[in-house]
């Protein structure tokens, strides 16, 4: 969980390069991405991105996580956190006959890493 957001941009983009030694340029990153979405990326702004100069909004992370060929998910990208953790988390309570189950959300890991730093 070390990399950054930017880095796990840059993994996606060198995933979906035609082979294991080179990745898509950002041009053609940014046109992929443009057709999945519809919206308008720029490889300028993709760059600033997978360098860290530029945020990642959470559109910015749908649309890119759907395109990543090893299909980490959005958590992966945003948090750097296998899917998997985030889904058994929120499933918890479910299917009892309780009323104490909730969805687990990101405030709930930043409340508990500020507890424990």
């Amino acid at each position: 969980m070390s990399e950054t957001v930017g880095q796990r941009v840059y993994l996606i983009r060198s995933a979906l390069g035609p082979d294991v030694r080179t990745e898509l340029s950002l041009r053609e990153f940014a046109e992929l991405l443009n057709r999945v979405s519809g919206k308008s990326f720029d490889p300028s702004e993709l760059s600033k991105m997978e360098r860290g100069k530029r945020g990642v909004s959470l559109d910015d992370v749908a649309v890119i996580a759907s395109v990543d060929p090893e299909r980490r998910g959005r958590y992966w990208l945003a948090w750097g956190a296998e899917a998997d953790a985030f889904v058994d988390l929120n499933t918890i309570g479910r299917g009892r006959k309780s009323r104490g189950g909730r969805k687990v959300s990101s405030s709930d890991f930043a409340a508990r890493k500020r507890d424990a730093g």
